[in-house]
């Protein structure tokens, strides 16, 4: 029976799911939708294929959220845009280096789940840079739906409140999300959910809007995450404080005010 390494099973999976993005933008209207779901579904099912003999517990849940949620991204880029064949390739091109990158991450984790390696930190670089990107795009994406703003809300809590948790498990890498997590990622989002819902009457562009809510979420992560690793001081809470500052500063100014 041939047997494939890890780098062969993430080589494949991102060549099957960069094919049906390919062929997003062709497919029926009707049935895109559908497709997408699939995508994502499938998304879900290979990154678990590739790691599937060393998961456990709450593995099968945080080691999925970037794969996933970056696979859903990508896939409503083309979904909305419906970009042309070469805009299409150069697009997944970058899709499969970075889903390359973030699945390796998530190997690591997977593996120091279990036991110290040296790559951790590598990978956490890699885990809050992904976070962080999805979160820009998706939060985006949302503002260009133009939905009602309890609907805009409730996605961006949900979106986040995943983002979060995965994220911060990121930091102790326990079997079990604990309580702490549990809550500090529901309140955190909730937070940003209600930031969200005022956008949907605040007169922002999506892309400042999602630069907004992706500075948000960079905030209350870095705090949270310096908590956990006993690190918060005057001078970080200070450093955040400035960066929250600036980019309302910012949002002010990006608000095109009048009619």
């Amino acid at each position: 029976m041939l047997f494939l390494t890890k780098r062969y099973k993430i080589i494949i999976s991102i060549l099957l799911l960069s094919l049906g993005i390919f062929l997003l933008p062709d497919i029926v209207y009707d049935w895109r939708r559908t497709f997408l779901a699939g995508i994502v579904i499938a998304s879900y099912l290979l990154s678990a294929w590739i790691l599937y003999h060393d998961l456990e517990g709450i593995e099968f849940l945080t080691l999925f959220v970037l794969p996933v949620s970056f696979t859903l991204t990508v896939g409503l880029i083309y979904f909305s845009f419906l970009p042309s064949v070469p805009y299409r390739i150069g697009g997944l091109v970058g899709f499969g280096a970075v889903m390359y990158v973030i699945l390796l991450a998530e190997n690591i984790f997977n593996v120091a789940a279990k036991r110290s390696i040296p790559l951790i930190r590598a990978a956490h670089t890699v885990g809050y840079l992904a976070t962080l990107t999805v979160a820009f795009v998706l939060f985006s994406l949302l503002g260009n739906l133009y939905l009602d703003g309890w609907m805009l809300s409730l996605i961006t809590f949900f979106t986040s409140t995943l983002l979060f948790i995965q994220a911060l498990w990121q930091i102790e890498l326990e079997e079990h999300l604990n309580a702490n997590i549990i809550l500090s990622s529901v309140i955190l989002s909730l937070v940003i959910g209600e930031i969200a819902f005022l956008f949907s009457f605040w007169p922002l562009q999506p892309l400042n809007a999602g630069l907004v809510l992706t500075a948000a979420l960079y905030v209350f992560l870095g705090v949270v995450q310096h908590k956990l690793k006993n690190s918060l001081n005057r001078q970080v809470v200070f450093e955040y404080i400035f960066v929250s500052f600036a980019v309302f500063s910012l949002m002010v100014f990006l608000t095109r005010w009048g009619a």
